[in-house]
């Protein structure tokens, strides 16, 4: 997937955004006791589904990628509203107001949204269409609303319109010791109500959906207040609590750089730190994490990622520096968030191995190699250098499955992949087509080469039976091969064409070969 330069900024906004929220989510979770802190984690996680998945529409490109990225936005936007009422009316103290049946109503109807969008293909009730704008730097999505689009913008904005006011009432009704709690959950309100207004009225640059950023303004808000002032807590006493069973490892520094504060995250991950640590410059009790150091002492670095060993390999960790500063913008400190992204980055690999690779073989799949092809064909003609394809076909493929079933048939698959892998260079691309039907790409590999390689394959294959269940089953393949030796002017659907005329001559001929047209 290509990404457009342009587009990176935004990708890196709503990334950072969605982790955040994520992150948010984690915290809130784990006081799920409290009334609120459910609700709250509840929408931090659909914000975050949200974020992160705009990010991968906007780096989409295309309209299927796009497509499959809206419908995952959605996952989350269905819920926003019911969880943004649940925490407006418990931390305005109004649950009386919202029954369990309306809660459940208002679940329903988000489900019943989300079910409508999932399924918009069949009956375009929430799009009656679905395309690309290409008038800016990068495309967009562009959207002709449907019926339940506008019924979703219209809960969306009386769920965000309710707790406005409910949060409203409570800034003007506080205590002066819960004002600043209050108005920050009043303005944490506008920022998405007003990113979405300006991408309904159609005055958002390129007409891409702002609303991501409106909940990535809001993350922030929420996260100083975590810190600052004690948002999540219900009273002030439980804030000790809320700081030291946070997950993240948290230090407090002043703007000198001094350790002021820390939870018990931050003593797990800097054994050395302590009470007596108290005032002394973080610099010092960095020494090990020399990232840490640097990014503290250039503060212009908000995030920073590092490796940590441990017993059992290495931890990913990422760093996030924020700046905390008064009503006069003067500096009151800093504070510094250690996550553990260890099972994050483990996630991301598996997901990145499930989009790029056949589940079934473990080679490529045709999306993805379709990808690698443009890049290698580009290379080839930059530097005029030959290479070939080639299209294999297990012969008589169905037999085996109505005479062995299914799973002898996976494992004929997985087998047969398996030995090409084998005797495949680091630089070549094998991808599963479709059905029994592979296709190599072969850089630096001129027609001749090719065809000696695709025959070796087919002796090797058929001189190694499947074992199923104590029977041996023989096993054929069929190659077509194409190739060039100056690739200035090829065209890849022609030389495709071409391998695929070749296996056909090569089945033909009486299978258990190969074939170079």
């Amino acid at each position: 997937m290509l990404i457009v330069k342009e587009s990176v900024p935004f990708i890196i906004i709503w990334l950072a955004g969605g982790f955040l929220c994520a992150a948010m989510a984690v915290v809130a979770w784990k006081r799920r006791a409290l009334p609120s802190a459910g609700s709250f984690a509840g929408l931090m996680a659909a914000v975050a589904i949200y974020a992160i998945a705009s990010s991968f529409e906007i780096a989409g490109g295309t309209l299927e990628r796009m497509r499959f990225w809206i419908d995952v936005e959605y996952v989350g936007i269905a819920f926003i509203p019911a969880f943004f009422i649940l925490i407006a009316v418990w931390s305005t103290g109004q649950e009386r107001c919202l029954s369990r049946r309306a809660t459940m109503i208002l679940f329903v109807m988000s489900s019943v949204i989300l079910l409508v969008k999932l399924t918009d293909r069949a009956h375009h009730l929430f799009y009656r269409e679905l395309g690309v704008h290409t008038a800016g730097p990068f495309p967009v999505a562009r959207i002709a609303p449907g019926p339940f689009y506008w019924i979703l913008i219209g809960y969306l904005h009386l769920s965000l319109l309710m707790g406005t006011i409910l949060f409203l009432r409570m800034w003007l009704r506080a205590a002066p010791s819960g004002r600043r709690q209050a108005a920050l959950l009043f303005f944490g309100t506008l920022a998405p109500w007003a990113a979405n207004f300006i991408y309904l009225i159609g005055r958002s640059p390129w007409g891409l959906d702002l609303s991501p950023i409106g909940f990535v303004v809001t993350g922030p808000l929420f996260m100083w207040g975590c810190l600052r002032f004690r948002l999540l807590d219900l009273t002030p006493a439980a804030r000790d609590t809320v700081f030291e069973s946070m997950r993240d490892a948290v230090l407090v520094l002043d703007p000198m750089n001094r350790v002021v504060d820390f939870n018990r995250a931050a003593r797990e991950f800097l054994p050395g730190l302590s009470r007596s640590g108290i005032g002394r410059p973080a610099a010092e009790l960095l020494q090990d994490h020399p990232e840490l150091a640097r990014q503290l002492a250039e503060g212009e670095t908000p995030e920073v990622k590092l490796q940590v060993p441990d017993g059992s390999g290495r931890r990913a960790f990422q760093s996030r520096l924020s700046l905390i500063y008064d009503r006069r913008k003067r500096l009151l400190g800093r504070t510094l968030v250690l996550s553990d992204v260890t099972a994050q980055e483990r996630l991301f690999k598996a997901l990145e191995a499930q989009a790029t690779t056949d589940g079934l073989t473990g080679v490529l799949n045709r999306r993805h190699f379709l990808e690698l092809v443009r890049r290698e064909i580009a290379r080839a003609k930059r530097y005029r250098r030959p290479f070939s394809v080639m299209i294999m076909d297990l012969d008589h493929f169905k037999q085996v499955n109505d005479v062995h079933g299914h799973e002898a048939g996976d494992q004929a698959l997985r087998a047969v992949a398996l030995i090409c892998r084998a005797r495949l260079r680091e630089s070549d691309l094998f991808a599963r087509f479709g059905g029994e039907e592979f296709v190599f790409l072969l850089p630096e590999t001129p027609p001749d080469e090719a065809l000696a390689l695709a025959e070796r394959l087919c002796t090797r294959i058929a001189s190694a039976p499947l074992l199923i269940r104590g029977a041996e089953i023989g096993l054929t393949v069929s190659f077509g091969v194409a190739g060039v030796q100056d690739p200035e002017t090829v065209d890849w659907d022609a030389l495709l064409k071409q391998a695929d005329q070749a296996l056909d001559e090569a089945k033909s001929m009486g299978r258990n070969r190969a074939v170079r047209l």
